[in-house]
């Protein structure tokens, strides 16, 4: 698979549980206001990957050079900048995916 369909199936992953949230907060919490709704739906997968994010990113930190090796260290840490970037991409894609669905559900 190319890097490409990795993106898309993260952004499916995080963009689908979204849809589902926000349509369900927008309906069980009529009083919450849809900035509210559209920011924290979408926000369980990426918090998860950015977590993971970190995780590696300070494990190869604090790796000795034997741990590392040639570079590995080096390919691990701009993998989890890569991949928090990449959460954070679709965090606000999702967000406005979300803000349409509570939208379209408050109308």
């Amino acid at each position: 698979m190319k890097d490409g369909s990795y993106l898309l199936i993260f952004a499916v992953i995080t963009i689908l549980p979204a849809v589902v949230a926000s349509y369900r907060l927008a309906t069980m919490k009529p009083g919450w206001s849809l900035r509210r709704i559209a920011l924290l739906s979408p926000l369980p997968v990426p918090l998860l990957v950015l977590l993971a994010a970190a995780f590696v990113f300070i494990r190869t930190m604090i790796a000795s050079k034997e741990d590392c090796g040639v570079d590995a260290c080096g390919m691990a840490m701009a993998a989890a900048i890569i991949l928090a970037f990449c959460a954070g991409m679709v965090y606000l894609i999702a967000a406005g995916i979300a803000f349409l669905v509570a939208r379209m559900r408050r109308k």
